[in-house]
């Protein structure tokens, strides 16, 4: 058990997970970063902490999907050390109608939407809603994704010196590839003592 302090700035003591190893690390100013690798090497779960009393938002601020790839991915150099972190779980649901009307698909979802490829019967899109669910313990990752897409009442699913690095404040994380530098699952834990809705 270790203390770890939630964005409220109380304390709470959880269980942590802790290994000495030679990892990818990466430190800059206001933040520490290192990469755990899944089994096969292809999918990497990285963690961002950002310094202490320094705020998450801050951090993820300044990222995007070019400084992510271009600027942080290629900093990552092997070291050795030690890493502890919480067991944590999030869900994640949420609605994508208005995201996706913004990005221009804003004819699918009224009457002028044109699906008679799939149909000779007049439909729009109703509702888009993705749920996915991250569990990170002692076993490794459990992690899915689902996207779902209502046309009308009908749903169609698509699936240098040792580092210490000890994530006891809020923390974001990334499950990506190591290949395409994709990102499959993002997230902010800042109590995983608690299953929250939304990340």
């Amino acid at each position: 058990d270790r203390a770890f302090m939630p964005l409220d700035g109380t304390q709470i003591q959880i269980p942590m997970m802790q290994q000495h190893e030679h990892f990818d690390y990466f430190q800059a100013q206001g933040f520490q970063a290192v990469c755990l690798p899944y089994a096969g090497g292809r999918l990497q779960m990285y963690l961002l902490l950002p310094d202490s009393g320094s705020d998450i938002k801050k951090l993820l601020a300044r990222f995007d999907g070019g400084v992510w790839q271009n600027k942080i991915l290629p900093q990552f150099r092997n070291r050795e050390g030690t890493v502890a972190l919480p067991r944590f779980k999030l869900n994640y649901d949420v609605i994508l109608n208005e995201p996706l009307e913004a990005l221009g698909m804003k004819r699918a979802f009224s009457a002028d939407a044109n699906f008679s490829a799939l149909s000779a019967e007049k439909l729009f899109l109703s509702e888009v809603k993705q749920k996915s669910f991250v569990e990170v313990n002692e076993e490794g990752t459990e992690a899915a994704a689902v996207t779902s897409v209502t046309l009308r009442a009908m749903a169609v699913m698509q699936p240098e010196k040792l580092f210490e690095m000890v994530l006891d404040h809020p923390f974001f994380f990334v499950i990506g590839d190591k290949t395409t530098h994709s990102i499959l699952f993002m997230g902010i834990v800042s109590n995983p003592g608690v299953v929250v809705p939304k990340f």
